[in-house]
């Protein structure tokens, strides 16, 4: 997991929106609440997904009672709309049916979208060790 983990930190290193979809295989975590067991993958997993400013679409079961297959990604709007299809030939993981609300345009129109409307938080370049510094000499 540490190694997934840290490919998927350096792919969502661009100020761009970051889309990540697959069977992580992770049952332990409450994504309602954005909790886990206390074993190691859980812990690591919610905390790339909590530093990289990740939302996580599926809110069903995918596989039995539990949820594995997922769709996170660190826009918190662009998935318009989530279903749940049966499983296809012989899975045993139900088929995850999502839209996403993209813009197009020129690469240049990127920082247009931008607005006061429209904002984005880039997770992974805050200094959060600084930030911890800083706060710990508050009295």
């Amino acid at each position: 997991m540490e190694l997934l983990t840290k490919c998927l930190q350096q792919y969502c290193q661009v100020d761009y929106t970051s889309v990540i979809v697959g069977d992580f295989n992770i049952p332990t975590i409450d994504w309602t609440a954005l909790t886990h067991c206390t074993d190691y993958v859980s812990a690591l997993f919610t905390r790339f997904v909590r530093i990289g400013g990740f939302t996580q679409f599926v809110n069903f079961h995918t596989r039995g009672n539990n949820l594995l297959d997922l769709v996170l990604s660190n826009d918190s709007e662009i998935v318009c709309s989530i279903t749940s299809k049966p499983p296809l030939g012989h899975s045993d993981h139900n088929i995850i049916d999502f839209n996403l609300d993209v813009k197009t345009g020129n690469i240049g129109d990127h920082d247009k979208e931008n607005t006061a409307e429209s904002h984005k938080y880039y997770w992974h370049k805050a200094d959060f060790n600084g930030l911890q510094d800083s706060l710990s000499q508050i009295v």
